[in-house]
Order: structure tokens, then sequence, then C-alpha cells
């Protein structure tokens, strides 16, 4: 599972325009690409928080050709890997703490995205429940 979603971005009438085709409600507008890549970043995050808040699926990212992949921040890359896998896998939070041996509320922690939880911590249940968190380091 890969936490990152193709943007469309064009440019018109002087500002650079971006839509993200997997989750609609993203979208920005800037006058430069650097500012137009941070405002969509922020607008990705704020969707897929407000996923993880109503318990809805990730969406999958679109198919089709990518010319650009925005992604969120690394540690919110992973809680949404770790919240998308117990979904999943239908698990509940006391499911998932009685398989890390802990208790319900460093679950609910683990998956809140306004929660500062440990990359370690996050990657440490995600090897628990079979999954194994990568980085992928690129140029941008």
């Amino acid at each position: 599972m890969r936490i990152a979603y193709p943007v469309k971005v064009i440019r018109r009438d002087g500002l650079f325009h971006s839509t993200c085709p997997s989750l609609p409600e993203v979208s920005a507008s800037a006058v430069n690409r650097v500012r137009l890549r941070a405002l969509t970043q922020a607008a990705l995050v704020d969707a897929l928080c407000d996923r993880v808040k109503e318990r809805h699926d990730l969406p999958r990212p679109a198919e089709g050709p990518v010319r650009e992949l925005l992604e969120p921040p690394v540690l919110l890359a992973a809680k949404f890997a770790f919240y998308q896998t117990l979904r999943d896998r239908n698990m509940t939070n006391v499911a998932v703490a009685n398989r890390l041996g802990t208790v319900e509320g460093t679950v609910r922690r683990l998956l809140d995205p306004r929660h500062r939880s440990g990359i370690a911590q996050v990657e440490a249940a995600l090897a628990k429940l079979g999954k194994r968190l990568l980085i992928d380091l690129r140029v941008s």
C-alpha cells in the first residue's frame, strides 16, 4: 500500500491550480509551484484526516499516467497505512491492542493523525500485523 496520490497541475490566468482525482475535495491554487505543492499537501492531509475521523476507507490512488505524486509527511503516511490495515482486516482497537500487548488508548493514539506518535511506534505496530514500513527517497 502506497500512501501517495497523483495530482494534476495546470496553469491558467497566471496561477497554478491542482486537483487530485482520488480525492475530489483536494484542490489548491497558488502563484508558484512551490506554494502550490505546500497548499495541496495540506489539503491532502486534511482530506485523509477527515476520512479517518469519519471511519471511511482511504481511497486507492487513481490509475493512469502520473506526472506528479503527492504524499503526506512520513509519520502521517505510516499512521494512514496502519489505519487502512486495520480497516482491511476489520479489526477493532481492542483486538489490535490485544495483538500488540497494549491498551486500547495506545492504539487510539497511534491512529490519531494529530497525535505525535513516534514513527518507531507505528512501525512496530505495523510489524506485529505482518506489515513492513518502507521509506522511498526520491529527488523532488
